[in-house]
């Protein structure tokens, strides 16, 4: 299931401005989901472009408009690398702003470039401390409250105490498209 988050740019001046079939900016998403018991890797799932926020967006737009480094909003906008895991299974909305049935509490990712230039990746482990049917994925930009980046849900994923499951997030920013 491939579907692209399609965006408008302000800039645009052709007279199609706000026309879904001439974006601007292309954004697309994939979420890897490794779950690792022990010293194995029970199971590796790969879900692309889902849901980002409406809150995502916004955030994108007051960056922009945030004239001076050092702003609030530039040192927020900084910090997308806030990883939560839920069992919830409801279908991803932009919308959403929490995970309604989180548990443990978010992992601080790590944060870069993907394979290329126009990609942010974030990674991080979560260790499970019981068991839970995990369905569902955020990023934030803090540890807690914040900007949820994106929600994901995916096939469910068994975990017990000390399981572990890795989440990689990424996000490509196309231009020209």
């Amino acid at each position: 299931m491939s579907q692209s988050v399609l965006m408008a740019s302000p800039v645009e001046v052709r007279g199609d401005l706000g026309d879904p079939k001439v974006p601007a900016l292309e954004i697309r998403t994939l979420l890897t989901v490794k779950h690792i018991r022990g010293e194995d890797t029970r199971s590796i799932q790969k879900v692309h472009n889902r849901k980002i926020t409406d809150a995502f967006v916004a955030a994108i737009v007051d960056a922009m408009v945030a004239a001076t480094n050092g702003d609030a909003v530039l040192i927020e906008f900084n910090d997308f690398q806030w990883h939560q895991s839920g069992t919830n299974s409801t279908a991803e909305s932009a919308a959403h702003t929490i995970l309604t049935a989180a548990v443990e509490s978010r992992v601080e990712g790590t944060k870069g470039e993907g394979a290329t230039a126009n990609v942010y990746k974030t990674v991080a482990t979560v260790t499970y401390t019981g068991t839970a049917t995990l369905q569902e994925h955020a990023v934030f930009n803090k540890e807690t409250g914040g900007v949820m980046l994106d929600r994901t849900v995916f096939a469910a994923v068994s975990v017990v105490a000390a399981d572990k499951v890795e989440f990689t997030y990424e996000v490509t920013f196309v231009s020209g498209s």
